[in-house]
């Protein structure tokens, strides 16, 4: 989610539309138990997603991925791919709201980054 991407609901049925509304191709993805509401930017073949969220059979909301301000990131080998500006995720725990200052896709990060020391005093989980 945190490319400007939202995840799919697997072996749904799907709906198609354009809302007048909000000026978005509005794709909708339902199962027995979920119902997954898109809205993508289909300017220029963008399809950006705009907003995602998963609702449960009684209509709860269980997650929803709102992105906006898209822009033109470079790949190392020199391509340009789309991601947001702005991301916000929100779901039964909290919500996080990012609002990007610079963004880098495509390198390659050494194992060190993904190691933390504990502080002092504070235990490992198990």
């Amino acid at each position: 989610a945190l490319l400007g991407s939202s995840p799919i609901l697997a072996n749904a049925r799907t709906q198609l539309r354009w809302s007048e509304r909000t000026g978005r191709e509005v794709l909708d993805l339902v199962t027995n138990d979920f119902h997954q509401h898109l809205e993508l930017d289909g300017r220029d073949r963008r399809w950006d997603v705009l907003d995602s969220t998963l609702r449960d059979a009684a209509g709860k909301t269980l997650w929803r991925i709102q992105h906006g301000r898209f822009h033109e990131v470079a790949t190392p080998s020199g391509e340009r791919m789309r991601m947001p500006g702005i991301s916000k995720l929100t779901g039964p725990s909290g919500d996080v709201e990012i609002r990007w200052r610079e963004q880098e896709v495509g390198l390659t990060l050494p194992i060190e980054k993904f190691r933390l020391e504990l502080p002092v005093g504070l235990r490992q989980c198990r």
